[in-house]
């Protein structure tokens, strides 16, 4: 077992001493089964050590230089003052900064590592910047500037939203299913306008959605498009005039297999690499499906005994293979609820079969807002009852009212009988 000043980096390259990777992973286990967490960390490092990263850096160099920005605090990182760390990633840190001129405000700065003699990459990096800065849309967090220092460190200051991730909100508040739907529709109008300016985002998951509150009303802000990649899609390019370049700057999940486009409880089969298939906007769809599968359920699609311990290989095909339980199976006290529109929105939503899922996120929304207004949702059209039964319930007091006045015209029709005998 690891103690507890075991570093990162100390157990990395103990590890590396150990080069049959059968004794490796032995090790690894013997020292840190109790911490999968970090145990997934140190696999990471060791997969990268001899290949070339994102920035075509050797990991251990970025690991080293990762020393360095872990000392950043107090530091002037172009026209911002940085203070506390509040977040990291596998390319970066996040730090709470001050922006100093031309006004003063707070930001997120997330910093980067780049080789500064790479000025192809660096050229790439300030286009993809330029092209996700062209998104403008309230339930996104803005980019507000990025650079490079003198020292290598790339940077981009986004909006710093304060607030809670989506699932602490949701259980801070208590919200019932109807509030947790309107908080997720809102996630769907930012990705949709992502999608329109020809952007996927790849790594939609419930710390990618924080909340905040305006004007006593939560509003949601989808950060990190770290990840992001340009639809290929022929239509989106003619409509917006993006290149089709992937976006890779900001924080990617580094597995044993190599570096992997998202969060695996979260990505959809083909963002898996050994799927062979296209990522296009519905890989999108499927982790907006996963969102909403946690928000209705507070568990994760999958239970994390099924993910512990696996290869990112072996995660892909459990998910390539086999459907989570629908929502009103995970939670039997909210089947009521749960069972019909919304496990059938969840399940359309999650397919395995990219064809059958929603093809956009509009619909997507479509079926999520007639469910709130109680009509017919393409998901689950259901039989002629189960519709007739919509039907009233949405209009519940048209109905009560044409009863009351078809009860009144029997009740005289009763009283003019019986004058009349």
């Amino acid at each position: 077992m690891s103690s507890p000043d075991d570093s990162l980096e100390s157990l990395f390259e103990q590890a590396l001493l150990r080069e049959d990777p059968l004794e490796r992973e032995q090790w690894l286990q013997s020292v840190l089964g109790h911490d999968p967490d970090k145990l997934q960390e140190v696999r990471d490092l060791i997969a990268n050590d001899e290949e070339s990263d994102w920035m075509d850096k050797p990991r251990r160099i970025v690991m080293e230089m990762s020393l360095l920005i872990e000392d950043m605090r107090g530091k002037q990182v172009g026209p911002f003052l940085l203070a506390e760390k509040i977040g990291s990633g596998g390319m970066g840190d996040v730090y709470l900064a001050k922006q100093l001129m031309p006004v003063r405000r707070y930001v997120a700065v997330k910093l980067i590592f780049r080789d500064t003699e790479h000025q192809q990459i660096l050229e790439r990096f300030q286009r993809e910047i330029q092209m996700l800065a062209n998104m403008e849309h309230p339930n996104i967090a803005r980019i507000i500037d990025a650079g490079t220092t003198d020292t290598g460190l790339s940077y981009i200051a986004m909006e710093y939203v304060k607030g809670h991730g989506i699932m602490e909100y949701c259980k801070l508040n208590q919200l019932d299913i109807r509030a947790r739907l309107e908080l997720h529709l809102q996630c769907c109008r930012a990705i949709q306008h992502s999608h329109q300016r020809g952007i996927i985002h790849r790594d939609i998951k419930p710390s990618n959605v924080m909340v905040t509150v305006v004007d006593s009303e939560p509003m949601v802000k989808v950060i990190d498009f770290g990840i992001a990649k340009a639809a290929l899609s022929e239509s989106v390019r003619k409509d917006n005039e993006y290149s089709s370049s992937i976006v890779s700057m900001m924080s990617m999940s580094i597995t044993s297999h190599g570096i992997s486009p998202g969060t695996p409880p979260y990505m959809s089969p083909e963002q898996f690499p050994k799927s062979g298939l296209e990522i296009d906007i519905r890989s999108d769809i499927y982790s907006l499906g996963a969102l909403l599968y946690v928000m209705l359920t507070d568990q994760n699609p999958f239970d994390d005994a099924q993910l512990t311990d696996k290869s990112l290989e072996e995660i892909g095909e459990l998910i390539g293979n086999f459907d989570p339980l629908l929502p009103s199976q995970r939670v039997p006290q909210l089947a009521g609820v749960l069972r019909g529109d919304l496990d059938s929105i969840v399940r359309k939503a999650m397919s395995r079969d990219v064809e059958k899922r929603y093809q956009s996120v509009a619909q997507f929304s479509e079926d999520l807002r007639h469910y709130l207004s109680l009509k017919n949702v393409s998901a689950n059209p259901g039989d002629s009852w189960v519709q007739f039964l919509r039907l009233a319930r949405r209009n519940q007091l048209l109905i009560v009212a044409a009863a009351l006045v078809f009860a009144g015209m029997l009740v005289g029709w009763f009283i003019a009988v019986y004058g009349a005998r």
